[in-house]
């Protein structure tokens, strides 16, 4: 069974390259949109799925806000969650390795996405579930 992933970003260019990265390496999975946070929240909600990437910087509200109401609601709470971000640079390994909002904290991906950690991040989610 193909697991499913919800990208949250509004930059359609950068979800094109996930999905075109994904089709390169035969990786098989579903990919869901949301352009917001607040649309990333209801369908984290309404299709559980099994993994999150999500953009920091988002219209309206900001990753880190959708990230914390996430993580406070039941439904929604054990779903890894990886952050996106062009703040931090490829070459920036020290910075790119996590975040923290509040008191969790989450691995943290430069954009745009190298295919290897792309590839590492899907053997993660097929090992873990």
């Amino acid at each position: 069974m193909n697991k499913t992933i919800l990208v949250i970003d509004d930059n359609e260019g950068d979800v094109r390259l996930i999905e075109e990265k994904l089709v390169d390496a035969q990786i098989n999975v579903n990919i869901i949109r949301a352009k917001t946070g607040e649309e990333g929240i209801r369908l984290a909600q309404e299709v559980k799925p099994d993994l999150i990437m999500m953009d920091i910087m988002l219209p309206g509200m900001n990753g880190g806000e959708a990230a914390r109401i996430l993580k406070e609601d039941e439904r929604t709470a054990q779903i890894p969650l990886k952050f996106l971000s062009v703040l931090y640079p490829n070459d920036d390994k020290q910075k790119q390795k996590e975040i923290n909002i509040g008191k969790d904290v989450y691995d943290l991906i430069a954009k745009p996405i190298d295919e290897q950690t792309l590839i590492l991040i899907m053997s993660e989610l097929r090992c873990g579930q």
